[in-house]
């Protein structure tokens, strides 16, 4: 038996690996990246409650909910010559959520605060996504958001107030009352 253990434990350092062991990270798994430096800037107030299909990422005792967006200027992918991209995130409002297994519907925009995150850094030699200080976060209650499906950063920026991860905590709250 302990040798499945170590197996299966090396088996997820392999993984782990594979996906967080080098600097730009796939688009399919960055946001599980800046889901966890959130979480470390939130702290133990807020659960991290996102799974598969959640219909936000972080909850407080109170109710409080909230949700992550986030997107990068340089991709796994990217080839040296492409111009900065323009980021859009998604900001639409979903036709229902799961509550566990079932399906409730309630066409709503679900969290109370979006946390928008941004990597700007486009120089392939310093950009490292894993790098919590390489991130801008912008911080806009749900009813600030205007109604559409996705939302450019110039705009963010407008509606936003701008947090590194050692402030973001504090930037969160400050739209509790």
């Amino acid at each position: 038996m302990g040798y499945l253990y170590r197996m299966k434990d090396r088996i997820i350092e392999r993984a782990c690996q594979a996906i967080f062991g080098k600097p730009l990270i796939s688009n399919n798994y960055r946001g599980l990246l800046v889901e966890a430096i959130v979480a470390e800037a939130l702290g133990s107030e807020w659960k991290w409650v996102s799974e598969d299909w959640s219909a936000w990422d972080f909850e407080r005792s109170d109710g409080m909910r909230l949700e992550v967006k986030q997107s990068a200027a340089l991709q796994s992918w990217h080839r040296s010559g492409l111009k900065r991209p323009n980021p859009r995130f998604d900001c639409a409002a979903r036709t229902g959520r799961w509550a566990g297994s079932i399906w409730i519907p309630e066409p709503q925009r679900f969290a109370d605060i979006y946390v928008f995150a941004y990597h700007s850094e486009m120089n392939a030699e310093l950009a490292d996504h894993r790098v919590s200080d390489q991130w801008a976060f912008f911080v806009v209650p749900e009813t600030s958001l205007p109604v559409q499906k996705s939302i450019g950063l110039t705009k963010v920026k407008e509606l936003a107030l701008q947090a590194s991860h050692t402030n973001l905590r504090a930037v969160v709250e400050s739209f509790i009352t």
